[in-house]
């Protein structure tokens, strides 16, 4: 049986942990909670995400994990309703397929005109901008009332930083083999369904309470890592007053902090994970009373960066997605600031970031009632950023994983920043550990 070392205790980190759970585990967590992220509160019923709303279950790893913890009764699946973007004083709804983008009066005549040329556009470079890609493809309009609004609700990013091959690849793709989006949509008819939006009864709780409870006494809090070592044909790690020697390591820790922990070993996989920066971002949930006050219907808005745009990111009208997650007689809202748009956003005081997104909230939806409860979260570090050139940074990654047996990296700032993205590579990189240690 081998000695693992699992440097994170993150979504990524466990769920690689719990697929070597076979092993002699230890799990390192510099915080005092598991779960990074990925927490959730209840406040007087109501189930309040502080980050991620929810994970799409079209990725076969999300069905096995939910199955391995037994949480298949706990799944909860979203209510499908509009999605919307603010522009012109109001919220418009976003049409679901290209049809329905040349029917609706979303895009101008003109807009409509220029998508409908979409298949007559040259194919890009390998890699370049996400707006670059967006401009030349779909047209200046698509990218300032669609794409833009949607990069920020994903990513937190600035269109014209992010990569297209690392942030869209699929979509990149459809360019690469068919030479038109729309001609690649017409063809691959039985493309995959990313699936439905799916959370938990308790909400990401349940999720991360049961991953503690599989991998029990393998868990150490307040445990950050020092040193990363070689000794002899395995890993010293140091932590705390501890020295500790493994078969393997797998850093499932942040960029910067798998940086330090390589910096003696690797300049140059040390210099790639610096190199990957990330958006601070706030997230302000407020649970409404709904006597007087009829919320919204749909999915949620998001706000282009348009100089009359409300100063957040969008909003979330988590009680539409998830009904049972707010008690009756009330709704929930979760407004995003901050992003590369607004990175000093989350240097606000609560009271200044509250009055933000409710000043935000009512520019979309008028005057709110007061709030029955409210939580503020700020993260410094949110979102990794795939800025061109992250790629080249991934394989200088990747490099160093094939050439120091029994080392191995995984995490949201490698290949993927969705929750649905860390269990996936977390299966894939517990794998690559049981093949080499096989051997």
């Amino acid at each position: 049986m081998a000695r693992i070392a699992i440097v994170g205790g993150g979504i990524s980190g466990l769920c690689t942990a719990l697929a070597l759970s076979d092993h002699e585990l230890t799990v390192l967590e510099a915080g005092p909670q598991l779960g990074g992220k990925l927490q959730s509160e209840h406040v007087n019923g109501a189930v309040l995400e502080a980050a991620a709303n929810g994970l799409l279950n079209g990725e076969p790893s999300v069905g096995r994990l939910v199955e391995r913890l037994g949480l298949e009764s706990q799944v909860i699946l979203a209510t499908e309703g509009e999605r919307y973007v603010f522009f012109q004083g109001s919220m418009r709804a976003v049409p679901t397929s290209p049809p329905a983008m040349l029917t609706s009066n979303f895009l101008s005549l003109c807009g409509r005109v220029r998508l409908l040329t979409e298949p007559f556009r040259a194919s890009g470079p390998s890699d370049e901008p996400i707006a670059e890609f967006a401009r030349r493809r779909l047209g200046d309009e698509v990218l300032t009332k669609l794409v833009s609004p949607m990069v920020s609700g994903i990513h937190a990013g600035d269109t014209e930083q992010l990569s297209m091959e690392a942030c869209f690849p699929k979509i990149k793709h459809l360019e690469q083999e068919h030479g038109s989006l729309l001609a690649g949509l017409r063809k691959q008819t039985s493309m995959e369904s990313p699936g439905k939006l799916m959370s938990f009864k308790g909400g990401f709780r349940t999720l991360i309470q049961a991953l503690s409870q599989q991998l029990g006494d393998s868990v150490v809090l307040n445990a950050p890592c020092q040193a990363l070592r070689r000794s002899g044909s395995g890993w010293q790690l140091h932590w705390g007053e501890n020295d500790r020697t493994f078969d393997a390591v797998v850093l499932a820790c942040g960029a910067v902090a798998s940086s330090d922990l390589l910096a003696p070993l690797s300049t140059d996989a040390a210099d790639a994970f610096r190199a990957i920066p990330s958006a601070a971002v706030g997230v302000v949930a407020l649970v409404l009373p709904t006597g007087a006050w009829t919320p919204p219907s749909g999915f949620g808005c998001l706000v282009p960066d348009l100089e009359s745009s409300p100063p957040i990111l969008g909003v979330l009208f988590s009680s539409n997605i998830f009904p049972s997650h707010a008690p009756e007689g009330t709704a929930i809202m979760r407004v995003i600031l901050g992003g590369t748009r607004d990175p000093q956003a989350i240097q606000a005081t609560d009271e200044e970031l509250l009055m933000r997104a409710i000043q935000g909230l009512e520019s979309l939806l008028g005057k709110l009632p007061t709030p029955c409860a409210t939580r503020i979260h700020r993260y410094p570090s949110a979102i990794p950023q795939y800025t061109m050139g992250h790629l080249d940074r991934v394989r200088s990654v990747r490099t160093l994983e094939a050439q120091e047996n029994g080392l191995f990296f995984t995490g949201n700032h490698l290949d993927g920043v969705a929750v649905k993205d860390c269990i996936r590579n977390a299966e894939e990189t517990a794998s690559r550990v049981k093949l080499e240690l096989s051997r």
